[in-house]
């Protein structure tokens, strides 16, 4: 259930995501979730017609966002061509943007989904934020308490390994 007390706040977080190709990719584990993504390069002989596609495994310049003490998270659908169908796009949500949802309906019904448990406090859901990632092809949505931003200087496959071998998946 959707209420008009649902606030988007866009945030600039020092770069954007590349926007015809920024090939997201999320790895998790119970306590973080990581997600990478191909960070805008200006070209300055783009024309505005062609398309470019990058290179997985030549292009650096990836992102890194790692959400630390994380809910729940969401990826998939819409893409930038369905966006009006998200909930949230009356309320100014567009695509290659990033926005922290004030007034999170999501948040809300995480709280109510626990509150059966049986050591429930409300109050420790107050400490939550709603992140979306909207980019070309899907969106990333994340509740957490909070998120680092890196950039990397590495191709994605490297800085895949690279958090894999973090969270011991490897």
């Amino acid at each position: 259930m959707i209420t008009t007390e649902i606030k988007l706040k866009e945030l600039n977080i020092g770069f954007s995501s590349d926007i015809g190709a920024p090939i997201p990719v999320v790895l998790a584990s119970e306590y973080k979730v990581h997600l990478l993504f191909y960070i805008s390069k200006q070209n300055p002989g783009f024309d505005g017609l062609s398309v470019n596609i990058r290179d997985e495994s030549e292009d650096i310049d990836v992102a890194l966002i790692t959400f630390t003490n994380y809910a729940s998270y969401k990826f998939g659908m819409p893409n930038d061509e369905a966006i009006e169908g998200h909930p949230y796009y009356a309320f100014g949500l567009s695509p290659y943007s990033f926005f922290e949802v004030k007034n999170s309906d999501w948040i809300k019904q995480l709280e109510q989904i626990n509150s059966v448990h049986e050591h429930h406090n409300k109050e420790l859901f107050n400490k939550y934020k709603h992140f979306i990632f909207f980019f070309h092809d899907s969106n990333f949505e994340c509740v957490a308490e909070s998120f680092i931003v890196d950039k990397l200087d590495m191709t994605m496959r490297q800085a895949v390994e690279k958090i894999a071998c973090e969270l011991c998946i490897l």
